[in-house]
């Protein structure tokens, strides 16, 4: 199973790092260049963005960070392997990664994505796992744990996202790993085999993260931009939509409690 790296052609060092990390476990990988946001011009992001009615648009990092990981998808169709990896270049893996990113025995018949990442928020999973080696296992996401630093997906997948996606409208990670927007057999292992720099940098290790990262600073730009055209109608919107937020989160725990036990909320642990 080939592992495929998104990788700046400005950011060679970024390169270098991952490179010898995955050296480190013999995972064999192929460096992907990817497509730069930078070199977008103001028709390219326009239409990009008209596709979206609703919401905050999608900022640069965003747009080129779907297009690259189409590309790869792409890639993965014209080949012959059922699966392969994708992963960004700020990853920290864990010890163990090698053994789930070297080989496909271990997915499930029928998975069609598998997040090996974790975002450090909470989601939502359903209670059935499956065990895996050293202690990890598979669960099923049952709500959107959003991120594309690291997944497997099958072929099959791939040629659906190429087949459906629609470019503009809504953030790749998102499109992936929501269940609510999608109907992919959604597993994540946990914990996770895979973090991103930019998580540590607002978690709890910032000690060991040096890395930045161009989609995570591409949507603190837009939402900068953005606040300052907050008008009225706009302040009514946002507290509205808050407030539905806050009831739906009270109805799905009651319902999580009372109706279902076969969901539960929690956050996905990265075990290095």
């Amino acid at each position: 199973m080939k592992s495929y790296i998104v990788n700046l052609d400005r950011a060679p060092e970024r390169m270098t790092r991952m490179a010898q990390i995955l050296r480190s476990q013999a995972i064999e990988f192929e460096r992907f260049s990817a497509i730069d946001g930078r070199t977008f011009t103001p028709t390219d992001i326009e239409n990009y963005r008209k596709q979206r009615q609703q919401g905050k648009p999608m900022t640069t990092g965003e747009i080129a960070c779907a297009e690259s990981h189409l590309a790869i998808f792409r890639m993965i169709v014209e080949r012959e392997d059922d699966y392969a990896v994708v992963m960004e270049d700020d990853l920290h893996l864990s010890a163990d990664a090698g053994r789930f990113l070297n080989s496909a025995d271990w997915i499930p018949h029928g998975a069609e994505l598998i997040k090996l990442e974790t975002v450090g928020e909470p989601t939502i999973i359903k209670t059935k796992t499956i065990s895996l080696d050293n202690d990890r296992k598979l669960v099923q996401l049952a709500h959107k744990h959003w991120g594309s630093g690291a997944y497997v997906i099958s072929r099959d997948a791939a040629r659906r996202v190429l087949r459906d996606y629609v470019a503009g409208l809504t953030p790749i990670d998102d499109y992936l790993f929501d269940p609510t927007v999608n109907d992919f057999k959604l597993w994540q292992m946990c914990p996770a085999i895979a973090v991103q720099d930019i998580i540590l940098i607002n978690g709890a290790t910032p000690e060991i993260s040096y890395l930045a990262s161009e989609i995570e600073d591409g949507r603190k730009d837009a939402l900068t931009s953005k606040s300052k055209k907050v008008g009225f109608f706009a302040v009514v919107k946002r507290e509205t939509l808050r407030f539905v937020r806050k009831t739906r989160r009270r109805i799905h725990t009651f319902w999580g409690i009372r109706i279902s036990r076969k969901i539960k909320r929690t956050v996905i642990m990265f075990k290095v």
